[in-house]
This record gives C-alpha cells, sequence and structure tokens, in this order.
C-alpha cells in the first residue's frame, strides 16, 4: 500500500510566541506559570516556538536575548534554540499572546495590531476582569491601563479564555464599549500539573497530634488572596482545637502596592507566635516541592479567580486544598480533593481549618479523592489550544481567506 502523500498542512508550523513581560520579571506568578508551561508544551510537541517581545528602540517586534530564554526555561519553562533572526514577512504566521501585555506596546497601540498589521493572525490568552470587578482595591491608573490592555482582544482572531467562567466576560466588556469581538472565542481550560514533579499517587497520612498540622498557601500578597482573614481564622482554629497548625505563604511579596494590607500580615502573624506563619517571597520549583512534601494540606483563600491554578497544583501532589465555592474556583474544584468555602466569611473558614487539622476521616477522604481524581496535564492544555489554532484556520479557509496558517505535525 502506497504511503500517503504529505502535504503542507501536515508539517510543524512555527508560532510566534509574546514573553515580552515575562522575560523580565524576576518571580513567577499564575500567568507566568501558563506562559511557561505551555511554552514547553507546544515545544515538546513539535511546533517551532519564537519566544518574541517588543524593542522599543528599534520600534519593532524582536526576537528575546539568549540570558532572556534562559530565564524563561525556570521555573519548567522550555528550552528553546532560537533563530539567528527573524524572517523578512511574518503575513500568515500566528502570534500567541500568552500574557498580560503591560505595558502596553507599541505606545498608542497594542501587541494584537501590531501582529494584524504585519498580516499575522493574533491568538491570547484571556485570564479574567477581575481589577474591574474589584476596582476600589486597585489604583485607577492600573484600571486605566489594563482597560488598554483588554482593548487588545477587539477584533482579533482567537480568544483562549482560561475557562468557562470568564468565557464571557471580554464579549460583554467589548459589548459595552462597541468594540468588534474576537472572530473565535475557545476556551481552553489550565492544569494544575507540575512539570518538575511526578503526579502523587499516594494519599497522605493524617497527622498524629503531637505532630504540627502545616499548612500552604500559595498566591502573591494582593487583597483578594485573603490572607488577613485566612491569618486571623487561623488564630481561631489553633485556639479552639488545641492543635499546632502552622501555615507557610508563598509568594510575591507587595509592600509598595499594597503597605497597608503587607503591614497588617506582618502584624498577624507576630500576633500568632513565632513559627506559627511564615512567608517566603519566592521559591524555585525544588524548594516548592520541598514546602509541599512538608504539608499535610493547602489554602487557598482567594473568592474571586479567572481559574485558581493553586488548587489543581494541590491536588496534583496529593494534598487537600480548602478553596472558595464561587467564581471559576466553583467550575474547577469539585471532582474529589477540595473542601470548598465561603471563603468571605472568616468563621466558615476557621471552621474549615478546624474541622480538617481534627476530622482524620474527612482529612483521609480528601486525601485518597486528591490523588485519585482526573486531573489534565499542561500537554493536554497545550493540545486545546493547538485543536482552537487549527479550528480557526479552517473556519478561515472555509470563508475563503488566503492564509498561510498553522498546522500540527502528524
Amino acid at each position: 500500500m502506497a504511503e500517503p502523500e504529505t502535504c503542507e498542512e501536515d508539517m510543524t508550523r512555527r508560532i510566534f510566541y509574546w514573553v515580552g513581560l515575562t522575560v523580565t520579571q524576576p518571580f513567577n506568578t499564575g500567568v507566568q506559570r501558563v506562559v511557561r508551561c505551555l511554552a514547553a508544551s507546544l515545544v515538546k510537541s513539535g511546533v517551532d516556538l519564537i519566544p518574541v517581545k517588543w524593542d522599543p528602540e528599534a520600534g519593532r517586534i524582536a526576537l528575546i536575548s539568549r540570558a532572556e530564554a534562559d530565564h524563561l526555561s525556570n521555573w519548567d519553562g522550555p528550552q528553546i534554540t532560537m533563530p539567528a533572526s527573524l524572517p523578512a514577512s511574518l503575513k500568515g504566521e500566528w502570534l500567541l499572546l500568552p500574557e498580560i501585555t503591560l505595558p502596553v506596546v507599541p505606545a498608542g497601540s497594542n501587541v494584537a495590531k501590531l501582529g494584524a498589521s504585519l498580516g499575522m493572525h493574533v491568538a491570547a490568552i484571556f485570564y479574567d476582569l477581575i481589577p474591574l470587578y474589584e476596582r476600589e482595591r486597585y489604583p485607577a491608573a492600573t484600571l486605566v491601563a489594563l482597560a488598554e490592555y483588554w482593548e487588545t482582544f477587539a477584533g482579533i482572531d482567537l480568544a483562549l479564555p482560561i475557562s468557562e467562567t470568564v468565557a464571557p466576560d471580554i464579549r460583554r466588556w467589548l459589548y459595552d464599549r462597541n468594540r468588534a469581538y474576537p472572530k473565535l472565542t475557545v476556551p481552553c481550560l489550565l492544569s494544575g500539573e507540575s512539570l518538575s514533579t511526578e503526579r502523587e499517587t499516594h494519599a497522605a497520612s493524617f497527622p498524629s497530634d503531637d505532630t504540627p498540622f502545616r499548612i500552604v498557601a500559595v498566591g502573591s500578597c494582593e487583597p483578594r488572596k485573603n490572607y488577613p482573614r485566612i491569618l486571623r481564622a487561623l488564630k481561631s482554629a489553633r485556639q479552639s482545637t488545641g492543635r499546632d497548625i502552622r501555615l507557610t505563604i508563598i509568594g510575591r511579596r507587595m509592600p509598595v502596592e499594597y503597605p497597608g494590607l503587607h503591614a497588617e500580615m506582618e502584624g498577624l502573624a507576630s500576633d500568632l507566635g513565632a513559627g506559627v506563619a511564615s512567608f517566603v517571597a519566592g521559591a524555585d520549583d525544588q524548594q516548592m516541592g520541598a514546602y509541599f512534601a512538608n504539608a499535610h494540606a493547602t489554602i487557598f483563600g482567594s473568592w474571586i479567580e479567572g481559574f485558581g491554578l493553586p488548587v489543581l497544583e494541590s491536588l496534583w501532589r496529593g494534598r487537600p486544598c480548602l478553596c472558595h465555592n464561587g467564581s471559576a474556583l466553583a467550575e474547577i474544584a469539585p471532582g474529589g480533593g477540595a473542601l470548598m468555602l465561603d471563603m468571605l466569611d472568616e468563621d466558615e473558614i476557621a471552621h474549615g481549618i478546624e474541622s480538617l487539622v481534627t476530622d482524620a476521616a474527612l482529612f483521609d477522604r480528601l486525601s485518597a479523592e486528591a490523588v485519585s481524581r482526573p486531573l489534565s496535564s499542561w500537554d493536554d492544555y497545550g493540545d486545546d489550544v493547538l485543536a482552537a489554532l487549527e479550528r480557526f484556520e479552517l473556519v478561515d479557509r472555509m470563508m475563503g481567506h488566503d492564509s498561510i496558517g498553522y498546522s500540527r505535525a502528524s
């Protein structure tokens, strides 16, 4: 039987991947975990991924430097062989925007318009409109800048919301401002996989009464992460149960942006006593693994999220998670391993902690669910993104548009 002919559509194509902000920052936020883990998945699948940024001196799109590529490879990021230069023409190529492109570049425009002006197809991951819903917690200048960023989605080829919960939000925002919708919107749900850590297959053991019950919280120290309520609830749970419950908060400190919050957290931690609550400003892959291995459970106190990566990351590592019962968390947490609470109710948070540290049957059930429930991988997410690109390609061709486009390797 003759071998099928290999056509151009079966060949691996390129994706130009915008990482201008990620390669400048010394920390790894949730958005940047998405940037890095998606990039690693795409490279693994055979995509010719070319990381790019804005060059303000040259006034054009440019390759990132070798040092920036090395920084991108941190925290489970991809190993990339950089090309010597960009092609003379980018017409018909894909430009994928996986990060929040702030500050908006080029000045007076945005990355999507830049890509369109070069004849590129533009796809962008949409995270959320949380600052708009929580506007009283954000400086006015930040909201103005974010509005300029959200304009990026007006009329782009493909929007990729990170959950079904947030999928309608960007269309509603654009509608209210009489802006064009993305030509195609395809929700692609994120993964909680740790690329540097095998999934835990053994349920955690309930600690004895004379062993400190260790809880980890992951997330930047900003208002919606809810750390003051968690710290006060921790104090209440320690008093009511008599157990030595300890909390480690791992996340970027933001004393300049939120000085009052920072001072409040420091005061609450001091009130709990030495060694009860500790703060870790940043941790690499190995350190994160050690913190999770030493913990019995996690808590994610945010009451509004576009997805909620720390919940699934906790379950990936076999640790039960206390989390909110609303927003996108109500979409991803059900399925086992999570104890869902009203994270706006301090008494309910305290009660949830009390239950987890005293009820061995509850802890054992949640731990068993955490290691047994199905969880998607970053490869699954990468496949979903690639399928969305292909779906746009198909629609584009059906409409008779002339495009080079993107195809995956067979």
